[in-house]
């Protein structure tokens, strides 16, 4: 069994882009205080949390692959000769 979390970081990234791009879309219409209490206090922190969670994925993707390495050295070690 492969992990391989690059194409969901890559759809992640993708999703927050769009959603930027309709974000920026909207202000063009929506520029009251209320939108720009919306992208402060919802909008903004995604990009923290986006960079984040790519992180996480990037950093759990080499624990399984390592994991899946030592399963697989334990293996061929149980192996008889």
């Amino acid at each position: 069994m492969s992990v391989n979390t690059t194409s969901a970081q890559a759809r992640l990234k993708d999703a927050h882009r769009v959603l930027l791009v309709a974000c920026q879309r909207a202000r063009e219409q929506w520029s009251d205080e209320a939108a720009s209490r919306f992208m402060a206090d919802v909008i903004e922190p995604l990009e923290s949390r986006v960079r984040q969670t790519m992180l996480a994925m990037g950093e759990f993707e080499e624990t399984l692959t390592a994991a899946q390495r030592d399963l697989r050295e334990d293996a061929q070690e149980d192996e008889p000769a």
